[in-house]
Order: structure tokens, then sequence, then C-alpha cells
């Protein structure tokens, strides 16, 4: 028995086997998404400077872009106020002229009254002033050479300034009962020159009644005139805003605070 040795110890052999594989296996890892990768060494700005400074910029160029429409609604507006300005200047200076015109037609129609009262008078009592002696009439006057024009001075009001021995003399008029034959002759000659010089005194007047009466229409129509306001330029300064309003981009709608 002493001859046996002692037999090695066996090791099972583990045998692989073909069919599939039974074992749990480990998640694959997901591949990383490509990122952009900010360049932070640019002038040594962290992240958080960087997008500073991008905020800061998109805010700037917003600013300035309501800056621009700003402005320019502010020179649209201001224009029209220029304008408007403008015509209320013009139509302020319209008013004055206006308001002068009325006035020099009123007068020029109050002198127009007043000269007809006079050339009224005058056509009623020179006549009878004709009839009379003057107490400067001299027995050797020459009616044949007396004129229209010293008939009617004779009869104007005498005047206490006047150049030295010009000056009218105050005279008197009176009619005696019974009338000498160089009198009677006298105021028969005066009376046929007052009768023709007042006749065209006073067809000179109404030609200048009617001229003073047209100068009168011209005036109160120049003043009518003046107080209406001009559409034209009203209507030329809308069209100008609005073509520079579409042009520039801005809206025509004031701007409100």
């Amino acid at each position: 028995m002493s001859d046996l040795a002692p037999s090695p110890v066996q090791t099972p052999i583990e045998v692989e086997e073909s069919g599939p594989s039974t074992a749990p296996t480990a998640p694959q890892p997901k591949p990383e998404r490509a990122r952009r990768k900010l360049d932070l060494s640019q002038n040594k700005r962290g992240a958080f400077s960087v997008l500073m400074g991008t905020l800061n910029k998109a805010k700037k160029e917003d600013k300035e872009r309501n800056a621009s429409e700003a402005a320019q609604k502010r020179a649209l507006l201001e224009k029209r106020l220029h304008a408007k300005l403008a015509r209320q200047s013009k139509s302020a200076d319209r008013a004055t002229q206006s308001k002068r015109e009325r006035a020099a037609a009123a007068k020029k129609e109050e002198e127009l009254a007043m000269k007809e009262n006079l050339m009224r008078f005058r056509q009623r009592q020179i006549p009878n002033l004709a009839q009379c002696l003057l107490t400067s009439d001299r027995i050797d006057t020459d009616t044949q050479s007396l004129t229209s024009q010293e008939v009617l001075a004779a009869f104007q009001p005498p005047r206490s300034h006047g150049p030295p021995g010009k000056a009218a003399k105050s005279v008197i008029f009176y009619k005696p009962a019974k009338l000498l034959p160089w009198q009677e002759e006298l105021i028969s000659r005066r009376t046929s020159l007052v009768k023709a010089a007042l006749e065209q005194e006073w067809n000179d007047w109404k030609v200048e009644k009617e001229e003073g009466l047209e100068k009168v229409e011209k005036m109160k129509k120049s003043a009518e005139e003046l107080l209406q306001e001009p559409k034209d330029d009203d209507e030329e300064m809308k069209d100008t805003d609005k073509g520079e309003a579409e042009a520039a981009g801005v809206d025509e709608s004031p701007i409100k605070d």
C-alpha cells in the first residue's frame, strides 16, 4: 500500500458555453455635445464681463435708435410750432392792418360827409349873399373884369393869419332899400358869376365824392380780405409735413409726454 502515491487534487475546469451570455452589460456613455466655448482670454475678461458688455452694447444701440426717432419727432414738432407761430404772427399783422384800413375808411367817410354838408351850405348861402353889397365894393369896380374865382373869394370867411398885407379883411354884407345903377350892375354881374362858379364847384365835388366813395369801398374790401385766413399756405404746410414724416418714417401724431 506504500507503493501507492496520493493522487493530486483535481481542480475543476470551467468550460465556456457557446450560447448567448445572460450576464448584464455596463451602460454605454453618451457622446458629449459640442459646445461653443467663449473666448475668455480677450482683454482678460471673465464670462460675466462679456455678458455685461453685450447687454450694455444692446442697451446703447436701443437708446441710440430711440433717440434718433425722438429727435426726428422733436424736429418735426418744432417745425410745426415755428410754422404755427409764423401763421399767428401773420394773422396778428393782418388783423392790425385790417383795423387800420377800417379806421382809414371811417375817417374818409366822415371827411366826405363833412364836405358834403359844407358844399350844400355854400350852394344855399352864397347865392343869397351875392344879392347883397359888400363894404369893400367900389363905384369904379370894373364888372367885366370880374372872375368867378374873385367873386367866390370875396365870400370866404376872413383869415386872421397870413403874410402882412395879404390877410383877408372882414367885410359886411348889406343891401340898400334902393340901389344905384352901378350897384345893380355889380350885383347882376356877381350873381351870374356866382351861379356859374357854384355849378362848376358842385360838378367837381360830385366827381371827387365818387372817387372818395370808391376808395372807401376798396379800403373796406381790403380790411375784410385781411381778416380771412389764407388756406393755400396751410394746405401746403400740411403736405410738406406729411411728406417729410413719411420720408423719415415718423408718425405724424404729436409726441405725448
